[in-house]
């Protein structure tokens, strides 16, 4: 009898997935950095402390989504903060200081931030140079652009729409920030996407092995 390759493939297929020592080491000392901090002090594990370090780490959290996929395709990318900050600064100059309006100051913003990993993409793909050295020229472009157009001043009133996700809802006795609650909600999605899909299942592919997967 013939056996389909499917079949043979979903004989030696695994149902269950051990997480990988690169994986393991991060969580463990994670566990072990909360188990420190919950028996010196009684604060750490409260609601009010554990929504504040959501809050400090929403933004770097958000970014890592996008290293995420980078780094899975073998690549790396350390010009993603500057591009942010330019990107931040040139949405914050647009709605105050040009009276343009604030959601389409940050399509602009997102915009220009796109352009940016285009020409990242571009440059490693399409003429195939190292990432670390285009990623690292386009930080230092980047960072100089935000300390020229924001003219290294302080930008204040902001639209509210420029600040709504530092906004704050109540659950239970404790006030989250809409940007946590869309950096977790994100998280779930990428996950998924990773893990569920044939486009996450192509991702890996390619960080395994371009060739092959091509």
């Amino acid at each position: 009898m013939i056996v389909p390759a499917t079949a043979k493939l979903r004989a030696v297929t695994p149902r269950l997935s051990i997480p990988a020592g690169s994986t393991l080491g991060p969580l463990a000392a994670l566990l072990l950095a909360c188990a420190f901090f919950t028996v010196r002090t009684d604060t750490f594990l409260s609601g009010g402390n554990l929504s504040l370090v959501i809050q400090q780490v929403m933004v770097v959290g958000t970014l890592a989504i996008g290293q995420t996929l980078i780094i899975l395709t073998a690549g790396i990318d350390l010009s993603c903060g500057a591009i942010m900050g330019f990107g931040g600064i040139l949405m914050a100059k647009l709605a105050v200081d040009t009276g343009m309006p604030p959601l389409l100051a940050i399509v602009a913003g997102i915009t220009v931030c796109g352009l940016f990993g285009l020409v990242n993409g571009l440059l490693v793909t399409k003429i195939s140079l190292p990432p670390f050295i285009v990623t690292l020229g386009v930080l230092n472009i980047a960072f100089a652009l935000t300390h020229i157009y924001s003219n290294e001043q302080t930008i204040s009133g902001l639209p509210s729409e420029l600040t709504a996700l530092g906004n704050t809802f109540p659950l239970g006795h404790t006030d989250v920030t809409y940007g946590s609650v869309l950096m977790l909600v994100l998280f779930g999605v990428f996950a998924y996407l990773l893990s569920q899909t044939a486009w996450g299942k192509h991702t890996y592919a390619i960080g395994n092995s371009p060739e092959a997967a091509r």
